[in-house]
Protein backbone atom coordinates (compact mmCIF):
# COMPACT_ATOMS: atom_id res chain seq x y z
CA UNK A 1 0.00 0.00 0.00
CA UNK A 2 2.75 2.43 0.47
CA UNK A 3 5.81 3.18 -2.08
CA UNK A 4 8.43 5.39 -0.89
CA UNK A 5 6.51 6.74 1.75
CA UNK A 6 3.48 7.32 -0.18
CA UNK A 7 0.48 6.08 -0.48
CA UNK A 8 -0.70 3.88 -3.80
CA UNK A 9 -4.55 4.45 -4.73
CA UNK A 10 -4.82 1.19 -6.24
CA UNK A 11 -3.27 -0.66 -3.64
CA UNK A 12 -5.63 1.05 -1.24
CA UNK A 13 -8.42 0.04 -3.35
CA UNK A 14 -7.62 -3.99 -3.54
CA UNK A 15 -7.24 -3.73 0.17
CA UNK A 16 -11.26 -2.17 0.67
CA UNK A 17 -12.42 -4.78 -2.03
CA UNK A 18 -10.44 -7.57 0.17
CA UNK A 19 -12.49 -6.89 3.07
CA UNK A 20 -15.93 -6.25 1.54
CA UNK A 21 -15.15 -10.02 0.31
CA UNK A 22 -14.68 -11.14 3.96
CA UNK A 23 -17.83 -8.75 5.27
CA UNK A 24 -15.36 -6.01 7.12
CA UNK A 25 -16.27 -2.44 6.36
CA UNK A 26 -13.02 -0.25 5.98
CA UNK A 27 -14.44 3.03 6.08
CA UNK A 28 -15.97 1.83 9.56
CA UNK A 29 -12.79 0.40 10.66
CA UNK A 30 -11.32 3.81 9.87
CA UNK A 31 -13.68 5.88 11.91
CA UNK A 32 -13.45 3.18 14.81
CA UNK A 33 -9.66 4.05 14.87
CA UNK A 34 -10.09 8.23 14.50
CA UNK A 35 -12.35 7.84 17.70
CA UNK A 36 -9.88 7.74 20.38
CA UNK A 37 -12.19 9.29 23.03
CA UNK A 38 -12.38 5.87 24.82
CA UNK A 39 -13.89 4.99 28.20
CA UNK A 40 -10.74 4.78 30.16
CA UNK A 41 -12.63 5.21 34.00
CA UNK A 42 -11.41 1.82 34.71
CA UNK A 43 -7.84 2.41 34.00
CA UNK A 44 -5.69 3.48 37.05
CA UNK A 45 -1.98 5.35 36.37
CA UNK A 46 -0.08 6.48 39.33
CA UNK A 47 2.23 8.34 36.82
CA UNK A 48 2.29 9.23 33.27
CA UNK A 49 4.01 11.65 31.56
CA UNK A 50 5.09 12.29 27.96
CA UNK A 51 9.50 12.39 27.03
CA UNK A 52 9.58 14.21 23.34
CA UNK A 53 13.62 13.34 23.67
CA UNK A 54 12.97 9.68 23.72
CA UNK A 55 12.08 7.78 20.51
CA UNK A 56 10.18 4.57 21.64
CA UNK A 57 9.26 1.64 19.06
CA UNK A 58 5.97 1.83 17.52
CA UNK A 59 4.12 0.38 14.82
CA UNK A 60 1.00 0.95 12.57
CA UNK A 61 1.98 4.98 11.47
CA UNK A 62 0.98 6.56 14.79
CA UNK A 63 2.09 6.77 17.76
CA UNK A 64 -0.37 7.12 20.49
CA UNK A 65 1.24 7.08 24.40
CA UNK A 66 4.19 6.36 26.17
CA UNK A 67 3.35 4.67 29.46
CA UNK A 68 5.93 3.62 32.41
CA UNK A 69 5.04 1.41 34.90
CA UNK A 70 6.87 0.99 37.64
CA UNK A 71 8.33 -2.57 38.21
CA UNK A 72 6.71 -4.03 41.52
CA UNK A 73 6.85 -2.76 44.98
CA UNK A 74 10.68 -1.99 46.18
CA UNK A 75 11.24 -4.18 48.84
CA UNK A 76 12.05 -2.25 52.03
CA UNK A 77 16.02 -1.96 53.41
CA UNK A 78 16.96 -3.21 56.44
CA UNK A 79 20.73 -2.45 56.97
CA UNK A 80 22.17 -4.84 59.86
CA UNK A 81 25.48 -5.12 61.33
CA UNK A 82 27.98 -7.56 60.40
CA UNK A 83 30.77 -7.22 62.73
CA UNK A 84 32.02 -4.77 65.95
CA UNK A 85 35.61 -4.82 66.55
CA UNK A 86 36.00 -7.68 63.94
CA UNK A 87 33.98 -9.98 66.05
CA UNK A 88 30.83 -11.42 64.42
CA UNK A 89 27.36 -10.13 65.49
CA UNK A 90 26.34 -13.44 66.63
CA UNK A 91 28.93 -14.09 68.98
CA UNK A 92 27.95 -10.59 70.68
CA UNK A 93 25.48 -10.10 73.74
CA UNK A 94 23.48 -7.01 71.79
CA UNK A 95 20.62 -7.61 74.68
CA UNK A 96 22.44 -6.97 77.47
CA UNK A 97 26.25 -6.59 78.10
CA UNK A 98 27.23 -5.34 75.09
CA UNK A 99 30.29 -7.62 75.58
CA UNK A 100 31.32 -10.85 73.62
CA UNK A 101 30.40 -14.10 74.11
CA UNK A 102 32.39 -16.70 76.08
CA UNK A 103 34.56 -18.59 73.65
CA UNK A 104 34.09 -15.69 70.65
CA UNK A 105 36.44 -15.30 68.21
CA UNK A 106 37.52 -12.36 65.45
CA UNK A 107 36.27 -13.20 62.32
CA UNK A 108 39.25 -11.94 60.19
CA UNK A 109 41.78 -14.27 62.14
CA UNK A 110 39.47 -16.89 63.87
CA UNK A 111 41.89 -16.30 67.22
CA UNK A 112 39.92 -16.15 70.28
CA UNK A 113 39.01 -12.60 71.52
CA UNK A 114 40.83 -13.24 74.94
CA UNK A 115 43.31 -16.14 74.01
CA UNK A 116 44.17 -16.88 77.72
CA UNK A 117 40.67 -17.13 79.39
CA UNK A 118 38.70 -18.25 76.90
CA UNK A 119 35.33 -18.84 79.40
CA UNK A 120 35.34 -15.04 79.66
CA UNK A 121 33.14 -12.14 78.25
CA UNK A 122 35.26 -9.14 76.34
CA UNK A 123 34.61 -5.91 76.32
CA UNK A 124 35.31 -3.41 73.81
CA UNK A 125 37.80 -0.92 73.95
CA UNK A 126 40.10 1.77 72.37
CA UNK A 127 39.01 1.77 68.58
CA UNK A 128 35.93 0.21 67.86
CA UNK A 129 34.86 -1.07 64.40
CA UNK A 130 31.22 -1.74 62.77
CA UNK A 131 31.40 -3.27 59.07
CA UNK A 132 27.97 -4.14 57.74
CA UNK A 133 27.15 -5.29 53.81
CA UNK A 134 26.89 -2.07 51.42
CA UNK A 135 23.52 -1.36 50.32
CA UNK A 136 25.14 0.74 47.00
CA UNK A 137 22.93 4.08 46.46
CA UNK A 138 22.19 4.18 50.16
CA UNK A 139 23.41 6.64 53.23
CA UNK A 140 23.53 5.62 56.04
CA UNK A 141 24.33 7.22 60.04
CA UNK A 142 25.33 5.24 63.15
CA UNK A 143 24.41 6.47 66.70
CA UNK A 144 26.50 5.07 69.54
CA UNK A 145 25.29 5.19 73.52
CA UNK A 146 27.63 4.36 76.34
CA UNK A 147 27.36 1.51 78.76
CA UNK A 148 26.49 4.24 81.41
CA UNK A 149 23.24 5.49 79.56
CA UNK A 150 24.71 8.79 78.26
CA UNK A 151 22.85 10.23 75.37
CA UNK A 152 22.90 8.64 71.92
CA UNK A 153 26.24 10.52 69.84
CA UNK A 154 26.31 10.66 66.02
CA UNK A 155 29.49 9.62 65.00
CA UNK A 156 30.99 11.83 62.13
CA UNK A 157 34.47 10.61 63.00
CA UNK A 158 35.93 9.92 59.08
CA UNK A 159 36.34 5.85 58.48
CA UNK A 160 39.70 4.49 57.46
CA UNK A 161 38.65 1.92 54.20
CA UNK A 162 40.71 -0.17 51.78
CA UNK A 163 39.98 -0.64 48.57
CA UNK A 164 40.46 -3.29 46.10
CA UNK A 165 43.74 -2.47 44.68
CA UNK A 166 45.04 -2.02 48.39
CA UNK A 167 44.88 1.53 48.54
CA UNK A 168 43.52 3.00 52.10
CA UNK A 169 41.82 6.86 52.03
CA UNK A 170 38.93 8.27 54.60
CA UNK A 171 35.70 8.25 53.87
CA UNK A 172 33.92 11.14 55.38
CA UNK A 173 30.30 11.74 55.81
CA UNK A 174 28.08 14.81 54.43
CA UNK A 175 27.12 17.44 56.00
CA UNK A 176 23.77 15.47 57.79
CA UNK A 177 26.22 13.31 59.35
CA UNK A 178 25.47 10.80 56.58
CA UNK A 179 27.66 8.31 55.00
CA UNK A 180 27.65 6.85 51.00
CA UNK A 181 27.70 3.06 51.05
CA UNK A 182 30.89 2.64 49.48
CA UNK A 183 30.54 -0.40 46.74
CA UNK A 184 32.75 -3.38 48.16
CA UNK A 185 35.46 -2.17 45.49
CA UNK A 186 36.33 0.84 47.08
CA UNK A 187 36.00 -0.68 50.78
CA UNK A 188 36.56 -4.05 50.58
CA UNK A 189 36.33 -4.79 54.57
CA UNK A 190 32.74 -3.61 54.81
CA UNK A 191 33.83 -0.59 57.05
CA UNK A 192 31.56 1.62 58.05
CA UNK A 193 32.42 3.22 61.27
CA UNK A 194 35.12 3.80 63.88
CA UNK A 195 34.52 5.08 67.42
Amino acid sequence: MLKSGALNPPAVAAKIEEWKAVGLDFQAALATLEDTSGDVSYEQLDCLGLDYNREVPYWGNRLDAHVQIRPGTPGEIVPKIGAIGGVGLAYIDTAFTGMTYPGAVFGFYSTPTDPYDNTRMCAFGSLVTVQAAPYFGYKYRIWVQKANGASLQLLTDPVWVIDSGGNGSYHFPNLGGFFTYLDVSQNINSMVANA
